[in-house]
């Protein structure tokens, strides 16, 4: 969903979604993976995600407003 959203919100930009991806995959191999950090990471993206669905909406990641069929 976060994907989605960076891409629709960058005027369909592919390469601000592939950026974004690589961040998130970069950021991950900075970090040495405990199982605590892992359930902090899970909740903190579950918030991220949660907050770009409430302020966005199902309008803001729905390519052009098409209503799906």
């Amino acid at each position: 969903m976060l994907f989605t959203w960076v891409h629709v919100h960058t005027g369909r930009s592919i390469l601000a979604a592939v950026l974004f991806h690589s961040a998130i995959n970069g950021s991950g191999e900075l970090f040495v993976s405990t199982l605590g950090a892992d359930l902090v990471s899970a909740g903190l993206l579950l918030v991220v995600v949660g907050a770009v669905v409430a302020v966005a909406g199902p309008e803001g990641l729905r390519r052009g407003g098409e209503t799906p069929t």
